[in-house]
């Protein structure tokens, strides 16, 4: 049974010259993919950035990263191809939220910021490991 996408919220995402819900394409990810929890992020000049936490039982892997990209290139548009897939464990909040914001700067490669506040701080080490092996 697939968990969740993240709360449909009013982020908007530029891809291929039209406007997207970040909610939705984080729904479509989740219904069409492995994928327990989607966070999509326009990086701006980098495209689309996805952060992707997998269902139980499922790796991160080139091939599933290739179907996730052809997944929003037969459902959404070439455009929506990004440039960055994170595949792992997401920021939060000791209440559990999500800190879209320090995603949104790690999409643009900017600094985290102040991570201090996080339920695990250490995640963020994980993910600008990963976009640093992903984008380089």
């Amino acid at each position: 049974m697939k968990n969740r996408a993240t709360r449909t919220h009013a982020d908007v995402i530029y891809v291929g010259g039209k406007t997207h819900p970040a909610g939705d394409i984080e729904a479509l990810l989740v219904k069409n993919a492995p994928v327990a929890e989607a966070v999509a992020i326009d990086a701006g000049k980098t495209g689309l950035a996805l952060f992707l936490t997998l269902e139980p039982g499922f790796q991160a892997s080139d091939i599933l990263r290739a179907d996730i990209r052809a997944i929003l290139r037969r459902e959404i548009g070439e455009g929506a191809v990004p440039g960055l897939v994170h595949f792992g464990r997401l920021p939060r909040t000791p209440a559990g939220e999500i800190v879209r914001p320090i995603l949104q700067r790690i999409a643009e490669g900017k600094p985290a910021g102040d991570v201090s506040g996080l339920e695990e701080p250490g995640v963020v080490d994980e993910i600008l490991k990963s976009r640093a092996e992903t984008v380089a």
